[in-house]
């Protein structure tokens, strides 16, 4: 173990970011630090239609959403993203982002 081998946290997250070739800030700011979690907001609309968005971030996420047709992959972000399903909907089933304690 030699001291000069440390690796900061600022190290891994502009690792991640050149390597990926994205911005990650709004990403890493959320889950490095702090101790909140997404707050998904659904609210159903006309006919068989739900819009769905994450309150509290900047950027979009990944999210696996099951609908009546099966799990869609859809990029969620504060603004609202309209799901069509003719059943409730569930957000992150796998409890991937929003798993509660």
């Amino acid at each position: 173990y030699i001291y000069s081998n440390l690796v900061k946290t600022k190290d891994f997250t502009d690792f991640v970011q050149q390597y990926s070739s994205t911005d990650l800030e709004g990403f890493f700011q959320l889950y490095l630090y702090t101790a909140e979690l997404p707050e998904v907001k659904i609210q159903k609309k006309r006919g068989n239609q739900y819009a769905v968005s994450i309150k509290n971030i900047d950027f979009a996420l990944p999210m696996n959403i099951h609908t009546s047709e099966g799990v869609q992959r859809l990029e969620i972000s504060s603004q609202p993203t309209l799901v069509q399903s003719t059943s409730p909907i569930q957000v992150d089933p796998e409890d991937w982002y929003l798993k509660q304690q």
